[in-house]
């Protein structure tokens, strides 16, 4: 058990470079990981690669320059997961 089990962990830009990084590890230590990034495709890969080595991830896109989409995330994650834990604001 990790640090970070039961926890629900959102990481904008998670799609590459270092919010990658911060994703995989947190999906290590046993948070739930919500990977966000303008590109789909690379959040999704992120996801993937996490859910693939055991962990429990999630990909959406999102605009972090956008109140709008930062709202829809957080409301998304809420009624999926029931709360957010952490957000890392790496994007």
């Amino acid at each position: 058990m990790g640090e970070l089990t039961e926890k629900v962990a959102i990481v904008t830009g998670g799609g590459n470079g270092i919010g990658r990084g911060i994703a995989t590890v947190m999906a290590r230590e046993g948070a739930t990981v919500i990977c966000t990034d303008i590109v789909l495709d690379s959040a999704e890969e992120t996801a993937a690669a996490i859910r693939a080595a055991g962990g429990r991830a999630a990909a959406i896109q999102q605009d972090v320059t956008k109140w709008r989409s930062c709202q829809e995330v957080a409301a998304k994650v809420i009624a999926d997961r029931g709360r957010i834990d952490i957000l890392v604001t790496n994007a």
